[in-house]
């Protein structure tokens, strides 16, 4: 059986030992986020999330915009009048039809659904795959699956304002 000094001793060593390895995780941690950072300030290709603003938040989902593209670099002016936007929708949500004022490309990041562009047929659509879709038109989306989120990215490129993403009422159900 240890001695008192002894386990005040051993508790002091443990108690140093905690403290050594929680100073050298946030310092790991402190210097990981100090080089994401610089990354960010060096390279005008390096979009952190707070770069992203929240155009739709529901329970169901949301939808992200990217702030456009010559904020952060006058090297990306030649694509200032593209803009990123990013989907996310929960099991079977339900994306309320809007009209796209935008040509568009769409794609699937992860997961599955189906997207419905009005006068045309259904289409099923899963990660890897990309869709058209013209300015004018109406669209909307459901993911079809019941366990998995569905990601979709979107890069748009306005019609009536270059460069002006107007955001329509996009529900997520």
């Amino acid at each position: 059986m240890a001695t008192k000094p002894q386990s005040v001793l051993n508790l002091s060593l443990l108690l140093l030992l905690i403290i050594l390895s929680f100073s050298s995780a946030l310092s790991y941690y402190e210097e990981e986020e100090e080089q994401n950072h610089h990354q960010e300030r060096d390279n005008p290709y390096f979009y952190s999330r707070e770069r992203f603003r929240y155009t739709t938040r529901t329970q169901h989902g949301n939808v992200k915009v990217l702030e456009r593209f010559s904020k952060r670099s006058e090297l990306l002016r030649g694509i200032d009048n593209y803009r990123l936007a990013v989907l996310e929708a929960n099991p079977y949500a339900f994306v309320m039809p809007s009209h796209w004022d935008a040509d568009s490309v769409v794609f699937v990041v992860t997961g599955r659904g189906t997207m419905t562009i009005l006068h045309e047929e259904a289409r099923e659509v899963r990660q890897g795959d990309i869709v058209a879709v013209p300015s004018g038109v109406i669209v909307h989306l459901t993911n079809t699956d019941n366990r998995e989120k569905l990601y979709i990215a979107t890069i748009i490129r306005p019609i009536s304002t270059p460069g002006s993403y107007k955001e329509s009422d996009q529900g997520l159900t």
